[in-house]
């Protein structure tokens, strides 16, 4: 699977948190993630806990690095950008 480059986001609200580990009595978080498909190869995997606006500011960023990575593959003629 040819996934270079790619980063993979779950997220759980306050909400869904709640209504997945019952009554909220937890005081630890124990996060596992595997791959069962050998053709994945995971260089790097991380957890963080995020407030509900990081997240938005998050997408808003991520759309825009898209937008402008897409941009830049238009102005890519294989030519030398150098004006020396």
């Amino acid at each position: 699977m040819d996934c270079e480059g790619s980063i993979w986001l779950f997220y759980l609200s306050c909400d869904d948190w709640i209504a997945t580990v019952g009554n909220g009595e937890c005081s630890k978080i124990k996060v596992i993630i595997e791959t069962y498909d050998s053709a994945i190869h995971v260089r790097e995997c991380g957890v963080n806990l995020v407030y509900e606006q990081d997240v938005d500011k998050f997408n808003q960023k991520n759309a825009q690095c898209l937008i402008e990575s897409l941009d830049g593959d238009d102005d890519d003629d294989g030519g030398d950008d150098d004006d020396d």
